[in-house]
């Protein structure tokens, strides 16, 4: 479920502090009633509007794929209305197909409509009238090959119909090289094509050429770039150059990428006309009383305590990094609603450290953190005793024994050796055998290493030698 409440931005990229002066509301409820079907309530409210929804997802048989609908209606001081919306996406064999199509019945309005200032009836932010959707895929394994066609009809408010058709095709080449075209044409005689071919130079450098035309006028894009991802000290860059008959266009770019920033500059050249641009991305999460900065965060983030410094820390078994001196890590990109893995390289901690748990999965909401925390404590009372009777022979496996000072029960492995935790200076180990007997011991800290004392023998208890 998620609830937001607040008040609209107008303006989006355009203005600044543009917002309305009325509250708003906006909730959503999903629940899985079964393993084949999940249904969804979404709710839309501000001063003189309200908007409600139900709608649910259903797979149809095993290979039938899988079926989806809504209904909502919304009230406001310009009337009421009810919107429906059908889909279906699936397999035709080996073609995928997804259909989809809605109607608004008299004056029906979500929060975007309702919000915009001004009387324009041909305003698109308004919801249509009708809407059909078709979308058709097809790939050949045989020849690398595939093709896909969509097509889209909408009808506005205004009752205008608007129509718009493409289809788009790949080709794996020989050198791993990729010929693609697509086409369009819409309503009222637009219409475009292009080709090209896509040759990759090395694990990160693509080149692409492509010829193209939009209403009749041809142009040619080259294009060269380096792929960077989110490793600390990864870079990238691009470089492209168009030409049509209005002129030739340049343009270039290079990124950076840091332990926490994203810095990126480039440029445009046309003609006598030159631009140039710098910019840099990054997050700031304040947690508890530390102070995390890292790479941007697009949804969910978690913030890792090891409570151990310099211990990589594993997201989907992928190293994303190291704890600070802190011991704790932020690492964002989280998935929302699903479950993320998260682990620790026990190798590299400490032999006098202990920790929880070596592996956590944590399922975040959207836009938001949790916190992922092992537990690991620094423990330099801790070794192993290896354990004898008083003929030599080791204790067998299994053997219970309890720290008489402490109350520490452990079992007695192989080679007579016992884990213990919570050692003092001088120690008596109680052993719950067959015989029961007393093993006294003396216990230095040595944090450097784990400590192996013994052997140690464990003499019967004094009613059983009696007896």
């Amino acid at each position: 479920y998620g609830i937001n409440l607040g008040v609209l931005r107008r303006s989006f990229g355009t203005e600044s502090f543009d917002y309305d002066s009325s509250p708003a509301a906006v909730g959503d409820l999903r629940y899985g009633l079964r393993n084949n079907l999940t249904v969804e309530a979404h709710g839309e409210a501000m001063l003189g509007f309200i908007n409600a929804g139900i709608g649910g997802y259903m797979p149809i048989g095993q290979k039938l794929g899988i079926f989806n609908a809504a209904v909502a209606t919304s009230a406001s001081t310009g009337g009421s209305g009810i919107y429906a919306f059908a889909g279906w996406q699936g397999k035709l064999g080996a073609i995928d197909v997804a259909l989809s199509a809605s109607r608004r019945l008299g004056f029906y309005e979500d929060l975007a409509a309702h919000s915009f200032v001004g009387s324009d009836p041909s305003f698109t932010g308004a919801v249509p009238v009708a809407r059909e959707q078709v979308s058709v895929g097809y790939y050949q394994a045989a020849l690398q090959a595939s093709l896909h066609l969509s097509a889209l009809h909408i009808e506005d408010q205004a009752g205008k119909s608007s129509y718009f058709a493409a289809v788009d095709f790949a080709k794996q080449m020989m050198w791993d090289a990729t010929l693609f075209g697509n086409a369009y044409v819409s309503d009222g005689g637009a219409y475009g094509f292009g080709i090209g071919v896509s040759v990759p130079l090395g694990r990160s450098v693509q080149a692409s050429v492509r010829a193209q035309s939009n209403d009749g006028r041809l142009g040619v894009v080259t294009e060269a770039s380096r792929t960077m991802n989110d490793s600390p000290g990864s870079y990238g860059w691009r470089i492209a150059n168009s030409q049509n008959a209005i002129g030739s266009v340049t343009s270039g770019a290079v990124a950076y990428q840091s332990d926490a920033v994203r810095t990126e500059i480039g440029g445009t050249s046309s003609g006598s006309d030159a631009g140039f641009y710098a910019q840099a991305d990054g997050a700031a999460v304040f947690a508890g009383d530390n102070l995390f900065l890292a790479h941007r965060i697009d949804d969910s983030f978690a913030v890792v305590d090891v409570g151990v410094p310099e211990v990589p820390v594993l997201l989907e078994n992928r190293v994303i990094g190291q704890t600070n001196r802190s011991g704790k890590l932020l690492i964002p990109g989280l998935r929302s609603y699903q479950k993320n893995k998260i682990s620790i390289d026990v190798a590299t901690l400490p032999i006098s450290t202990n920790a929880a748990s070596t592996e956590l999965s944590v399922t975040p909401k959207a836009s938001s953190g949790v916190l992922a925390d092992f537990d690991a404590k620094q423990n330099n009372r801790s070794a192993i005793i290896v354990l004898t009777d008083d003929h030599g022979a080791f204790l067998a496996p299994g053997t219970p024994i309890t720290l008489e000072a402490t109350k520490e029960e452990a079992l007695v492995g192989y080679d007579g050796r016992a884990f213990l935790t919570t050692l003092s200076k001088s120690n008596r180990i109680l052993g719950q055998g067959d015989t029961p007997c007393a093993a006294d011991f003396q216990f230095v800290v040595k944090a450097e290493a784990q400590e192996v004392i013994g052997p140690v023998v464990c003499r019967p208890l004094p009613e059983q030698v009696h007896s």
